[in-house]
């Protein structure tokens, strides 16, 4: 009877706390001015510095970074200049895994921003984004989702991607859930995404631009279980 009181109890009161168990690894600033740093330190260009660049550090359970391994440079000095300035910028906040802290491998620039982001950072379009950024956005979306009940029961999990339109004047529409398995999942995440907060549109040369975004988060029955 214990067990099962303490499983209806997580259901009810814990419905998001599988989320919370893993983070990547991640400047303190956010991505955007973690590059945007980089280029004032070192006047590396946006193109050199994301598209001539391949390489990899640990970051520790404390935050420090170490152990830089270059896959690709362009030179050996920009090589040697880039690592102490990523050092001087500061700690990291670490990775999460379990709710634990823990030392992991990031590797720029695959690890932290996408080719889409690429694209469009050179090509002078800045893409949507959350106004508080995407990782405080990322944990108010966490705290925000329920776990439908019967997604748990039908044993509903792994990651999913919602996509959506940001208007110009950061408004979220046309939500939609890739591969939605139903059992709520979809109404839940869209909830979730409208709570979190507001996002701050594309934009290109000053002007605001309606674009399609898209948000990535993962349903874990491990984690979950593990908690029961």
């Amino acid at each position: 009877m214990k067990s099962i009181l303490k499983m209806l109890c997580l259901f009810v009161l814990c419905p998001t706390l599988l989320f919370a168990q893993e983070k990547s690894a991640l400047p303190k600033g956010g991505i955007e001015k973690f590059i945007e740093d980089i280029q004032s330190e070192t006047k590396i260009s946006d193109k050199k510095l994301l598209t001539e660049f391949d390489f990899e550090f640990t970051v520790s359970d404390l935050g420090k970074l170490d152990t830089f391994r270059f896959i690709r440079s362009s030179s050996d000095a920009e090589r040697d200049l880039l690592a102490k300035t990523i050092v001087d910028l500061g700690n990291w906040d670490p990775a999460m895994k379990n709710g634990h802290k823990v030392s992991s491998v990031v590797r720029f620039p695959s690890h932290l921003v996408s080719e889409t982001y690429i694209q469009n950072r050179l090509s002078g379009v800045m893409p949507a984004e959350p106004e508080i950024g995407l990782e405080e956005f990322r944990v108010l979306f966490q705290k925000s989702f329920k776990y439908p009940d019967a997604a748990i029961k039908a044993g509903v999990s792994g990651t999913y991607t919602l996509t959506f339109t940001v208007k110009e004047d950061g408004t979220l529409t046309n939500i939609k859930l890739l591969d939605d398995p139903g059992f709520e999942i979809l109404e839940n995440a869209t909830r979730a995404l409208k709570r979190a907060g507001r996002w701050k549109p594309a934009s290109s040369k000053g002007k605001y631009l309606k674009t399609t975004s898209s948000f990535d988060f993962t349903l874990s029955l491990k984690e979950f279980r593990r908690h029961i």
